[in-house]
Formats: C-alpha cells, sequence, structure tokens
C-alpha cells in the first residue's frame, strides 16, 4: 500500500521529468485517415551499441499542432528567431526533401512550418497518437518496433511489447529510410 501511495505522489514528477528531457525532431509525414500526422523522434533518447541503434519516434496530428499553436502563440517569434539564426531542421537537410521543395519562397514557408512544428512538439502537453521505440541495424539494414504506445482522444493510453521484433528491410525514400538517415550521425 505505501508503495503504491509513494509511486502515485512520484509519478506526476517523474513524467514531467521524462518529457522535459526530450529533444524532438521532425523526420517525416504519415498520411493517415485525412488527417496528416509529422512523425518526430527523440533525439535524447538515442541509444547506441555497436552498429544499432535504438530510438523513440512519436507521431502527432497535424490537426493536434494546429490548435496547440494556436494556444501558443509566443512560439511563432521563437521560430522566427531560430529560422533567423540559421536553424534548419535535419529533414530539409535530406536529398529527398530538397527536391520536393520548388523555389525559395516554399523553401522558407517550409522551414519555418518545420521549426514551430518542432517547438509545438517539445511542448508537455503535446498529444502523442502513436509512440515507438525502435531498434534499427545498420548492419543489416533492417528495422524493428520494439514498443508501441497508442493513445485516443479521450487519454487511454494501450502499449504492446514484442517479444520476439519482427525486423524489416528498409525501402528508399520511406519515412523509416529518413529516420535512419537523421540518426546514423550517432554510430561510430
Amino acid at each position: 500500500m505505501l508503495k503504491a501511495r509513494l509511486l502515485a505522489w512520484f509519478a506526476p514528477f517523474l513524467m514531467v521529468t521524462s518529457l522535459a528531457a526530450s529533444d524532438w525532431k521532425i523526420c517525416g509525414y504519415i498520411p493517415a485517415q485525412n488527417n496528416l500526422q509529422l512523425l518526430f523522434y527523440d533525439a535524447s533518447s538515442v541509444t547506441v551499441s555497436g552498429k544499432v541503434v535504438r530510438v523513440w519516434t512519436k507521431s502527432i496530428t497535424r490537426k493536434t499542432l494546429n490548435v496547440l499553436g494556436s494556444k501558443h502563440k509566443e512560439l511563432i517569434d521563437a521560430a522566427a528567431r531560430r529560422m533567423n539564426s540559421g536553424y534548419v531542421p535535419e529533414l530539409l537537410t535530406l536529398e529527398a526533401m530538397k527536391a520536393q521543395v520548388k523555389d525559395n519562397n516554399d523553401y522558407r514557408n517550409e522551414l519555418g512550418s518545420e521549426i514551430f512544428d518542432e517547438m509545438i512538439s517539445n511542448l508537455p502537453e503535446s498529444y502523442a497518437h502513436t509512440s515507438i521505440f525502435w531498434e534499427i541495424d545498420y548492419n543489416t539494414k533492417r528495422y524493428a518496433m520494439l514498443t508501441v504506445t497508442t493513445q485516443d482522444k479521450a487519454g487511454k493510453i494501450k502499449t504492446g511489447a514484442r517479444d520476439i521484433p519482427k525486423y524489416e528491410y528498409l525501402e528508399p525514400d520511406t519515412v523509416m529510410d529518413h529516420l535512419t538517415k537523421l540518426i546514423q550521425k550517432y554510430v561510430k
């Protein structure tokens, strides 16, 4: 009984601590049920063992990002300052993403939008539709989901861990391909 009370008392602090330590970076887009989802990886969660990397990702719907953005208008100025300082989200440095940008005006719009989205994704109240803990093996160019957590609009959380991960091969120009290129810098 005492353990349960202590856990209930400390749980909010543990959650805030883990959220504050996150560093979410945009890594792709997932079209889903008429509501685009943006995928972010947590740079602070990356762990490396040889050529094997593990990382958390979360997807947030465009609708959720828009709602949070309207509640945090102060981030517009912060995003503009970050953009003017020369910051470029890593996703925009990938050749596949550069090829999609039509002109300088299109690039500046995309740049501002992605910086703003990254800032919103790092807010404690940013609602993740799905969080996935991935393992990526750079030796075999394969990846596997280790844990999947989904949350519905009512806040109900479902978590599923895989006893035996199912590895899949990377395909070019997919969200997983983009993610592996972005976090490859952590592999020595």
